[in-house]
């Protein structure tokens, strides 16, 4: 069923969620934010329930556009937040679960302008404990 709510403060009762798919959603927000979704996820998610996401990396073609509005996160011309994380920072945020498989992925995407950016996200498949 649907449900309204945001991703830092969700209306789902705690331990309830078998799994969370977050794909190109999260790195959307300031790191502050970024942790809490993180931390709502956990908390949703019953013992032994699957999160998947994905972060931007700091080897995505896109990082250094716009202006800097903090550590790794930038305001492009879209107005969209891009966070990008290291591979420590995301061990970090993920430290309450069990990483099953973390890797990262390019793809190149083609703007309107017609210039290619080569996208590398970190696609994390974690698991919450029992």
């Amino acid at each position: 069923y649907p449900v309204v709510g945001s991703m830092l403060s969700s209306p789902i009762e705690s331990d309830t969620l078998d799994g969370v798919l977050a794909v190109h959603v999260i790195y959307h927000a300031l790191p502050e934010d970024i942790s809490q979704t993180i931390a709502e996820v956990y908390r949703t998610l019953k013992p032994s329930g699957y999160f998947y996401l994905t972060l931007a990396s700091h080897e995505h073609g896109s990082y250094g556009v716009g202006e800097m509005i903090g550590k790794h996160t930038f305001l492009p011309l879209s107005g969209i937040i891009h966070h990008f994380t290291s591979l420590r920072e995301t061990e970090s945020l993920l430290d309450r679960f069990n990483l099953v498989d973390r890797h990262t992925s390019q793809i190149d995407y083609v703007t309107k302008s017609e210039e290619t950016i080569r996208c590398t996200h970190w696609r994390i498949l974690a698991q919450k404990g029992q």
